[in-house]
């Protein structure tokens, strides 16, 4: 195989079931690369966050994944060039580069790309986004660009979805962006004709990205909110992907 190996690995808590090991195995051989992918829990350490992040760049990786919780506590430690990944603190990808380490948010680069190749530059109009974590971090700034009617962030901590649609307007002056705790009651007004209520859901529907269960927090299934909130337009990541 030509070049040398390359040890990548993932920082995280719970991560025991993780598939990441074995796609990126995969995708190196697919490329004719030798891939070392190793998952790494800072408690198994002995360590706290730091200080796992300290061993990964003194010991010979060439990048990390971090996922839950340390998307966010890792910003601190990664120059980020993309002003929008900036503005949402959250990294997910890090590369050691002989300058110092980078971050990347790819949950933020991925659904960008589902969400062009789906609807182009259309506007995702009236949005009501469930949870306030991560991942829902990287969806609402990436829908900030296509520029949404007005967003809500429906999430039990509702000092964090406060503070996410705070650096939504931040980001894009102008946003109408609410926050609470009941989605229900956050949810858009019913559309105006049955027809533009079909194709809203049915465009959700053939894209599993765009409408699906929140698997990182427990509540109502999105099957039941959409029955209760007739042609809103619910988005809510799948899982975290790991």
């Amino acid at each position: 195989m030509r070049n040398g190996p390359i040890r990548l690995g993932l920082i995280g808590d719970n991560i025991a079931v993780s598939q990441s090991p074995k796609q990126h195995r995969l995708a190196g051989r697919q490329v004719q690369r030798i891939v070392s992918y190793d998952q790494i829990v800072p408690r198994h350490l002995g360590l706290d966050f730091d200080g796992t992040f300290a061993l990964c760049a003194a010991g010979g990786y060439r990048g990390v994944n971090v996922t839950y919780p340390y998307k966010e506590v890792v910003t601190a430690k990664v120059r980020i060039d993309d002003p929008l990944v900036r503005a949402m603190g959250a990294v997910n990808t890090v590369v050691f580069e002989p300058d110092g380490p980078r971050g990347f948010n790819t949950d933020h680069s991925g659904f960008m790309a589902l969400y062009r190749a789906a609807l182009g530059s259309r506007p995702p109009g009236r949005v009501l986004m469930i949870g306030a974590g991560g991942v829902v971090k990287a969806v609402a700034f990436g829908l900030v660009a296509p520029g949404p009617t007005d967003i809500a962030i429906a999430d039990r901590d509702v000092a964090k979805a406060e503070a996410l649609c705070g650096a939504l307007r931040q980001a894009r002056p102008g946003l109408a962006a609410i926050a609470g705790a009941d989605a229900k009651a956050l949810a858009p007004a019913p559309r105006a004709s049955s027809t533009a209520r079909r194709w809203a859901w049915s465009d959700l529907r053939a894209y599993p990205w765009c409408a699906a269960p929140c698997a990182a927090r427990p509540g109502p299934s999105m099957r039941s909110i959409r029955r209760s909130i007739p042609g809103s337009c619910a988005m809510s990541p799948q899982r975290e992907w790991r």
